[in-house]
């Protein structure tokens, strides 16, 4: 199956941005039509537009170049102008848990949590590509954002790459990891 294919079906919980001059637009993906793309936003473009599509699911991040052919009442239709760029999503399999952390000055959540990386839930957005110290507790560590989306309300996920990981790092995921499996096990 060729991923134009999926597209076209509209998969459920399908994650989208429109990037314009590097400014994230809020946005809903319509599906396809004649192999262009459709969305709705509120925010204006014009014919002409050039703008990033991303697409982000079944762990693989998708990210298509292209130009606004025409639009009407928010819905817009954007054609493919350049070659899809593809990025695996992560290394390892990630743990969901809840834990408080700090993420550079503001408070944030874990949600889940591997031995390379994080997904943080925060009120700030942060750069991609940017270096961020994460707190938990009166430990630190350093990692580089590598995604960052919008979610409900005021919220943002920030996916934290931790390069280097610390061995106090190691033992939390360790613990995480077997209070998962023995919470599976309960089931």
């Amino acid at each position: 199956m060729k991923l134009v294919d999926l597209l076209k079906d509209k998969l459920m919980g399908m994650y989208i941005e429109v990037v314009k001059n590097g400014e994230v637009l809020k946005s809903i993906y319509n599906g396809m039509e004649n192999k262009a793309f459709l969305i709705e936003t509120d925010e204006e473009l014009k014919e002409g537009d050039e703008v990033l599509l991303r697409l982000s699911f079944g762990g693989w991040n998708f990210t298509f170049p292209c130009k606004v052919s025409s639009g009407a009442s928010g819905v817009y239709v954007l054609v493919p102008s350049g070659k899809v760029k593809i990025t695996e999503k992560r290394r390892e399999k990630r743990v969901p848990t809840v834990l408080e952390c700090k993420l550079g000055n503001s408070k944030g959540t874990i949600l889940d949590l591997s031995y390379h990386g994080t997904r943080i839930l925060t009120l700030n957005r942060v750069d991609i590509g940017s270096k961020m110290t994460l707190e938990v507790g009166e430990k630190k560590l350093t990692g580089t954002v590598r995604w960052n989306r919008r979610e409900e309300v005021d919220l943002n996920s920030v996916g934290l790459l931790i390069d280097e990981p610390p061995s106090w790092w190691e033992d939390l995921v360790k613990y995480h990891i077997s209070s998962y499996i023995r919470a599976l096990r309960r089931l």
